[in-house]
């Protein structure tokens, strides 16, 4: 394994500041050391639209751009080696983009030593809210109080990661209320802290005019985490079944920060070939 990378990111917070920050605490756990904003043989370019010059066998992502067109056309004069953080992102790519450029897929790991599990439960469900395309907060709160379920909300972008934490802790499973998630950090958070969760799925990403994508809420998930639904219909069963999911050994298997650091490197290796 290679034991030095050059590295270069901005100071850009929220999703593109975790990748930066989670993916930088990978790297020091498996020892290798990184050149900040400067280039080594091996280089990665994580955020923010890179210069045209910018060398053909970096890796380049997974926060750019949104599709390949919103840079300037000349960018793609030389290959490049793209990096996008699930498997439908990277196919939306590929519907822009082809040979000689490379497209991989690649997630950052979740601090899963920060969000660990309490057994400390005060409340039944968190919703968590982020853009809510299908406005289903007040149907999902009228069914948990028909339910006698208690329940907090945390919305994007209106909470500290204190609270964040705070209230998924105290919370026995998680409803989540959101848009096309490009990897979903947040819900993967939740997962990590060992609270299961339905999520209610946008199979479809149509964020530009006459342009739609088939996408999700949730790229990262399996039957240990909870429930993928179109609808809040499938909230009786779930909650049920909340005794039988174990979305942490889910987190642990597929995305700790060790295992994603060491997937980075390989990406890395790879654009050299």
């Amino acid at each position: 394994m290679l034991d030095r990378i050059g590295l270069f990111y901005d100071s850009s917070s929220r999703g593109p500041g975790k990748v930066r920050d989670n993916l930088l605490r990978g790297l020091h756990k498996l020892g290798i050391e990184v050149s900040h904003n400067k280039p080594e043989k091996y280089t990665g370019w994580l955020h923010g639209f890179p210069p045209i010059d910018i060398p053909s066998d970096w890796l380049l992502g997974p926060n750019l751009f949104v599709v390949p067109s919103d840079i300037h056309p000349s960018f793609w004069n030389k290959k490049r080696n793209i990096v996008t953080p699930a498997k439908w992102t990277t196919d939306l790519y590929s519907s822009y983009i082809s040979e000689p450029h490379r497209l991989f897929t690649w997630a950052v790991g979740i601090d899963t030593e920060k969000f660990i599990p309490s057994g400390n439960k005060t409340n039944d469900c968190l919703i968590y809210i982020k853009g809510d395309p299908y406005q289903l907060k007040d149907k999902l709160k009228e069914k948990l109080n028909k339910l006698n379920l208690s329940y907090e909300e945390v919305e994007y972008g209106s909470y500290s990661e204190e609270e964040f934490i705070e209230k998924t802790q105290a919370s026995n499973f998680c409803v989540t209320l959101t848009r096309t998630e490009s990897q979903g950090i947040a819900y993967q958070e939740i997962l990590s802290m060992d609270v299961p969760c339905l999520v209610v799925d946008k199979p479809t990403w149509n964020d530009r005019p006459d342009f739609s994508f088939p996408a999700t809420s949730a790229p990262y998930f399996d039957g240990r985490c909870g429930i993928k639904s179109s609808n809040l219909d499938s909230l009786d069963n779930f909650i049920d079944s909340i005794g039988s999911y174990e979305p942490r050994k889910y987190i642990l298997e597929n995305l700790s920060l060790e295992k994603t650091a060491q997937e980075y490197i390989l990406l890395l290796e790879n654009c050299k070939k």
